[in-house]
């Protein structure tokens, strides 16, 4: 596991605290060994150190193997996950990608009214042309007839929502918004109705029972009847929608927008991630119930088919430290340790 400065920095402060002298980047331990009053010069960004009496070099990895007297590889690795992740529990995960405060809904969700789904709707399971056009597009995105009935999806062949497919979000068996997605190219994507914010919604809500499988988009959550959240990350409201169904484990699956976004270092499906798992936190989910999944190729759940989903779902991986560093990009883990620690 990479010894970042940060790390570095947070070991030497709890280690040593206010005997540091500090000089920017330069920093000084008068007492590095206790009992033999040596003296520790220390290049934090670095990560070299030098002994003043003895002269002798230190790595960032060398140093912590010296001050916690662990020289085992693999069990200063174990040493270093558990003191970050002791730290990330006590700080909350925070702001990964940005300075920026994680904006916080207040109070419980507000209350949604129901909403009728158009007038004109038809199931894409009828017979005629019309419908027969909507359960092929429907067919081609690996939503199935079975699927179909399962999310009550219909069809609009005329009015204002013509030529779209209408996805009704459900809570406590009450509609109470949809979703109107386009079936041709020309059009755009989606024509939804006004009057309730994204972050007050969670798709397929209703069908949540012991395990949680957060996605982004409704047609993720039907591939492998899991929960969408309408964008890459959680809101409050949302996660106490969420928790109050008591949830034994929440698997969270960002789509890979890497290929899209060549020009962002961080992926923005992960980005999401990383602050619906500090909207968790913050409503006192369990760390060790997180789970994370990983798609790749620049895909969702939805691009890749129901079978390499249910493949994707099965090989999500607890939340800890060595994950983290995989799950997110190695100079975002670097960026994370930076600010947080």
């Amino acid at each position: 596991m990479e010894i970042t400065p940060a790390i570095l920095k947070a070991v030497l402060e709890e280690e040593y605290g206010d005997d540091i002298i500090k000089e920017d980047n330069e920093w000084i331990i008068p007492s590095f060994v206790k009992s033999h009053k040596r003296k520790l010069y220390v290049n934090v960004e670095k990560g070299t150190a030098i002994d003043f009496i003895g002269g002798q070099g230190y790595s960032a990895r060398q140093l912590i193997a010296e001050i916690t007297n662990i020289q085992d590889r693999d069990r200063l690795d174990d040493w270093v996950m558990d003191f970050v992740m002791r730290k990330m529990r006590h700080m909350g995960m925070g702001q990964i990608f940005d300075h920026s405060h994680h904006k916080k809904e207040t109070g419980p969700p507000p209350p949604i009214e129901t909403l009728p789904l158009p007038k004109e709707c038809i199931s894409p399971l009828g017979k005629s042309l019309t419908a027969q056009r909507a359960k092929s597009y429907l067919h081609k995105r690996g939503i199935y007839d079975k699927d179909i009935e399962r999310f009550h999806l219909k069809f609009a062949p005329s009015g204002h929502y013509k030529d779209r497919i209408i996805i009704p979000f459900v809570e406590n068996n009450e509609v109470v918004w949809f979703q109107a997605r386009a079936i041709f190219d020309h059009m755009d994507r989606y024509d939804n109705p006004a009057g309730v914010e994204r972050n007050m919604i969670v798709y397929n809500i209703d069908a949540l029972d012991r395990l949680a499988v957060i996605v982004e988009g409704p047609f993720d959550a039907m591939t492998v009847n899991g929960q969408a959240i309408m964008g890459p990350r959680l809101s409050d409201w949302q996660a106490m929608k969420i928790l109050a169904k008591n949830p034994e484990k929440i698997i969270l699956v960002p789509d890979d927008d890497w290929v899209k976004n060549e020009k962002d270092p961080h992926s923005p499906g992960y980005r999401g991630a990383a602050k619906s798992i500090q909207v968790l936190l913050e409503n006192n989910f369990p760390m060790n119930k997180i789970l994370v999944a990983k798609v790749e190729g620049g895909k969702d759940l939805n691009a890749i088919g129901k079978n390499e989903a249910y493949r994707v779902i099965g090989n999500a991986r607890p939340l800890n430290m060595q994950t983290w560093v995989d799950f997110i990009e190695r100079n975002a883990y670097n960026e994370y340790i930076e600010k947080r620690l």
